[in-house]
């Protein structure tokens, strides 16, 4: 952001990063001793009530089985721009990039599924995964993919969720698995909607 009066300090960014001139940033959160916070941080989400969730991915390719995602709150008590505080409000092996957030629940994505826990605005506790839903699942996966990420939106209503599948490798020979599909959330069927069971809204991405 631009500021005439920065606070931040550009020597303390970490991989030699530098701002271009007249830009300003400070480091919101420095790695913690709470799980593995910040070792593999793959997704940052703003709610509409202004909270600042982290997705912490489980790991890649062949560490996906035996590795645990998690998804953090981050709280900003001293309206300074760090965050002092992180909580884990929702864990499951294998998340790794998709987050989302309604007025209701935390959404989270592995390569194969996305899934979802209750949640309120200003909640601080971990959900009990006995609670947690599956949204989507059977999403078509191979452990020589080379991008195992589902990315996932809402849109306004926050009924309808979009899940990009993407392309199972750099060139594929056909759009089978680069495709955009959509859910209604209002029939959400028990045990999740099959990923063929989407509508397909675009194809190549």
């Amino acid at each position: 952001m631009q500021n005439q009066t920065c606070s931040g300090n550009e020597d303390n960014f970490p991989f030699g990063a530098v701002l271009a001139p007249g830009l300003c940033a400070q480091i919101y959160r420095k790695t913690q001793d709470l799980v593995n916070e910040l070792s593999r941080p793959r997704s940052l989400y703003i709610s509409k009530a202004k909270e600042v969730f982290c997705l912490e991915r489980a790991g890649y390719y062949e560490e996906w089985a035996n590795l645990t995602g998690y998804v953090m709150v981050y709280d900003d008590e001293g309206k300074d721009g760090t965050a002092e505080t992180a909580t884990v409000i929702a864990r499951k092996q294998r998340l790794d990039h998709g987050l989302a957030v309604t007025e209701s629940h935390v959404y989270a994505s592995s390569s194969e599924g996305v899934f979802r826990w209750p949640y309120t605005t200003g909640q601080r506790a971990e959900v009990d995964n006995s609670t947690m839903e599956v949204v989507v699942k059977d999403i078509p996966t191979a452990l020589d993919q080379l991008h195992p990420t589902r990315t996932i939106i809402f849109d306004d209503t926050e009924e309808i969720l979009y899940v990009a599948r993407g392309s199972e490798q750099n060139l594929d020979e056909n759009d089978f698995f680069a495709r955009i599909r959509r859910y209604n959330l209002t029939e959400l069927p028990e045990g999740g909607f099959p990923w063929e069971d989407g509508e397909i809204v675009a194809t190549g991405v």
